[in-house]
């Protein structure tokens, strides 16, 4: 069954909250069941968006739709790797850079347009301050790189391998004062390279559909897209 419950939501939210990923329309009782059976108060539930029965049947039962999520893919075995001109140093995280890398997360995602801040249940604040946490698990449990400015971070990225030989880019931010001058893009093409020396053949992207600047990047790049699903919250308490 696609649905778990989710502790970190819980913490932040202060309910018993629980996540659905891949939901077809044949599992939706069985969801509905866990919820029940757990008491569980707030639900992520995610589909893949060729799934319109399944938004269509939540509707009707409160469920609110939250962002569309765009997955694109860099195919290292018929691209190669991407050459790296940075304007910047590009080198690995340090414990010195950790304070710095959090105050980017922040500032990078402060009113982004995901699924927590879409939320009227959720105050932004607190959507603005689940990037930086999402930063802080990143740092524990990704490779992190980072955009040194003579000394100063500028920026950051975090990556890792998955299995079947597929890297993934996960969390990115460029400092306000340091964007547009192709550090985004350059960082992106040097966890390409790092993720092509792990074994990975294929890099997975994940951004909002309408997160156009960052596909854009992409797409220049020479990624395409894969598919895309729909996240929708439910609280069954509202």
């Amino acid at each position: 069954m696609p649905i778990r419950l989710s502790p970190i939501d819980s913490e932040r939210f202060g309910v018993k909250s629980a996540r659905a990923d891949d939901v077809t329309l044949d599992e939706l009782p069985s969801i509905h069941a866990f919820c029940e059976e757990e008491g569980v108060e707030f639900l992520i539930l995610r589909c893949d968006t060729r799934q319109l029965p399944v938004v269509q049947a939540l509707e009707p039962q409160g469920y609110l739709l939250m962002d569309t999520m765009v997955h694109h893919i860099y195919d290292i075995s018929r691209m190669g790797v991407p050459e790296v001109d940075a304007p910047l140093l590009i080198r690995p995280y340090q414990e010195a850079d950790y304070d710095a890398v959090l105050r980017i997360a922040h500032q990078a995602f402060e009113g982004y347009q995901g699924h927590y801040h879409a939320d009227p249940h959720i105050e932004q604040a607190i959507a603005d301050e689940i990037y930086a946490d999402w930063a802080r698990r990143e740092i524990e449990n990704s490779t992190v790189f980072v955009a040194d400015d003579d000394g100063t971070v500028a920026g950051f990225v975090t990556a890792r391998m998955l299995e079947d030989n597929y890297g993934h880019v996960i969390l990115a931010g460029v400092a306000k004062e340091a964007q547009s001058r192709g550090i985004y893009a350059s960082y992106l093409r040097y966890c390409v390279n790092w993720l092509a020396d792990q074994g990975a053949v294929r890099i997975w992207f994940v951004t909002q559909v309408t997160n156009v600047p960052v596909q854009r990047v992409w797409a220049r790049m020479g990624c395409v897209p894969h598919h895309s699903e729909y996240t929708l919250h439910k609280w069954f308490d509202r």
